[in-house]
């Protein structure tokens, strides 16, 4: 696995996947003034970083978190200007990035949020807001959880890092056979597709200890280098956000470009469904830096929403009397309220934004996203079945009967009595940002 992993940290933490690099070369860190900021030395990690500030003066300040790359905080270079006109502006260079020094650090975002606070707490005087993009994005949802006090909003851009680091895989290495290869007949490629899936799950059981490589300074110079933008990039993946997902009680605006290839965009579904005070907008035809590539949407939208009102989001929590039903059919979607749903032999069904109780799914493709099960005694049997779930909310006895299939559950909430899953031994489950909550217990789920 550890070779496949290495190959998506080498996109994400290329200059070219972040549009553009600057020099890396270090100014001289005694020196206070550089040209646009200063140059001040962080006492969690030793760091001189860079910090730039506009609009001085404003009563409301924002908070800018660059993600991985050594454009770093010139990537806020079309919004500073716009936001100084109503807000003081503080956006700074990561240490290990732009014109910040390099050190060799264990660059996480735990590391990172700590810099952060730090940050706030010498140059922002009064109550603030804050906006991530990427990897800093991520930061400021860890930012956003310890420190939650006087953060009045949070915009999360493209936010990476959140999906288990077998999901990733997975979507590096998987074919999706029925998708790019229609010609065959549905139930030739979907075998396909599940039996390359067991291959996979046989490569990510080879073992390998991120933590200690990460934090052992001799480990991580000799296998990853010096190169904070790889260090940052295994650390991201590395960790688990779950305590973010389900704690973060701070209104947030969600925002991602439909086009994204480095942080998929049913992490938007993820956070959108769990976050309780959150919107979520999708711009078209963008990809992973929409700040860049589509600047006047991006601008636009993140002003109007600093400047607005945050109403607490209000869901419908109660199962229709409908019965949804799909049998031998393709690219079915079902939305709304639903007494149950019962699927068979169906290929790429979508069940979105969806209120239902009890759900069968047999010899079937199926996504579900943005969703909740309500049921008395099993939420969602699934059997000879692909499954693949963006923030589902199951209230039941017990959560998922799996038999023979293969499930990516993401951004769940299984709250059962007895059983959150009952799994047989030809099946498997890989758990992103999950919380299970039985009579016996309450924990995180993050990994197979």
């Amino acid at each position: 696995m550890f070779l496949y992993l290495w190959g998506f940290l080498l996109v994400l933490s290329a200059p070219s996947a972040f549009a553009g690099a600057r020099s890396t070369s270090q100014q001289d860190p005694k020196q206070a003034s550089v040209e646009g900021g200063i140059l001040v030395r962080e006492p969690i990690g030793g760091s001189h970083i860079f910090i730039t500030q506009a609009g001085i003066g404003h009563p409301q300040s924002v908070v800018l978190i660059h993600g991985l790359g050594d454009l770093a905080s010139d990537t806020w270079t079309e919004l500073i200007p716009q936001l100084a006109r109503t807000y003081h502006v503080v956006a700074f260079d990561l240490p290990g990035f732009g014109r910040s020094e390099k050190k060799n650090l264990l660059y996480s975002p735990t590391y990172y949020a700590e810099v952060t606070k730090w940050v706030v707490d010498t140059f922002v005087p009064n109550s603030y807001s804050m906006l991530g993009h990427s990897m800093g994005a991520a930061i400021a949802m860890r930012y956003a959880s310890k420190y939650p006090e006087n953060l009045e909003k949070l915009i999360l851009a493209n936010t990476a890092g959140i999906l288990h680091r077998t999901v990733i895989t997975k979507t590096l290495l998987q074919p999706n056979i029925s998708q790019n290869a229609p010609d065959l007949p549905k139930h030739v490629s979907q075998r396909a597709d599940l039996l390359i899936g067991n291959v996979i799950d046989a490569l990510n059981r080879i073992p390998l200890d991120i933590d200690t490589l990460l934090r052992n300074d001799f480990l991580r110079t000799t296998f990853i280098g010096r190169d904070p933008a790889r260090v940052a990039a295994l650390a991201l993946v590395a960790e688990d956000f779950s305590p973010e997902v389900f704690g973060i009680q701070t209104p947030t605006l969600i925002l991602w470009g439909d086009r994204d290839a480095v942080a998929p965009l049913r992490t938007a579904h993820i956070l959108r469904s769990n976050l309780p005070y959150s919107d979520l907008q999708i711009i078209s035809e963008t990809g992973h830096v929409p700040m860049l590539e589509n600047p006047q949407i991006f601008n636009d939208a993140v002003i109007a929403y600093l400047a607005e009102s945050s109403p607490k989001r209000i869901r419908n929590t109660s199962p229709g009397s409908d019965v949804g039903r799909c049998n031998g059919q393709e690219n079915l979607l079902f939305e709304g309220s639903y007494h149950s749903i019962e699927i068979k032999n169906c290929t790429d069904v979508l069940i979105s934004n969806t209120v239902s109780g009890p759900i069968s799914i047999t010899n079937s493709s199926v996504n579900i996203e943005n969703s909740k099960i309500i049921a008395d005694n099993i939420g969602i049997i699934i059997q000879d079945s692909i499954i693949t779930s963006s923030g589902i909310e199951i209230e039941s006895n017990i959560g998922l009967e799996i038999r023979r299939s293969k499930c990516d559950i993401a951004g769940a909430f299984l709250n059962t009595k007895a059983k959150a899953v009952d799994i047989d031994d030809f099946s498997s489950i890989v758990f992103s940002v999950s919380r299970i909550r039985t009579d016996q217990y309450d924990r995180y789920m993050h990994g197979p």
